[in-house]
């Protein structure tokens, strides 16, 4: 009996670390493609994310202090998590498995949770520009500690980007 239960427990491992990655659980609707051109209505809706994303700073600033850095970032999290659910649910993905608990939080943690708390600590000592130029910059770090790490090589082509990044950021 006591062999049945462990040889239960081994395929129920096997079973949950054989289960598909997040990403593949949620098919792609509209291919990536970048040959699509954007329109006007594209424009607008990259503009108004831009707008987004740059008063989120200011916001920051102003709530940080009186708020408290953790409480907002921990706010922010649970506003986006819980607004992510009503969206998958209303554009018929459903809710997320149970099963792929641990990818849904390793994702969340490091994409979201613990740069809010940064940068909500950040708004306690600086200001909502230089936190904005900071954050800007973030693709440009993970480039190069992709290429120092030795998971990304970092091509011609890649160290133009790199440039024209840092000529963005600049402006």
């Amino acid at each position: 009996a006591q062999y049945h239960r462990a040889a239960a427990r081994v395929k129920r491992v096997r079973t949950i670390r054989a289960a598909p990655r997040a990403m593949d659980a949620y098919p792609r609707r509209f291919p990536i493609s970048p040959s699509l051109p954007m329109t006007p209505r594209d424009t607008l809706l990259l503009a108004g994310l831009a707008a987004i994303w740059g008063v989120s700073f200011i916001f920051l600033r102003i709530a940080a202090p009186d708020f408290g850095a953790l409480a907002l970032a921990e706010t922010r999290v649970l506003l986006a998590g819980i607004a992510l659910l009503a969206y998958a649910i209303a554009v018929g993905r459903g809710i997320p498995r149970f099963a792929d608990w641990r990818i849904h939080l390793t994702i969340g943690a490091f994409n979201s949770a613990i740069p809010f708390a940064l940068f909500a600590f950040a708004a306690l000592h600086i200001g909502a520009s230089y936190m904005a130029v900071l954050n800007a910059t973030s693709p440009l770090f993970g480039a190069v500690f992709g290429a120092a790490l030795g998971r990304e090589r970092i091509s011609r082509g890649k160290a133009v980007g790199l440039l024209l990044g840092i000529a963005g950021v600049a402006l």
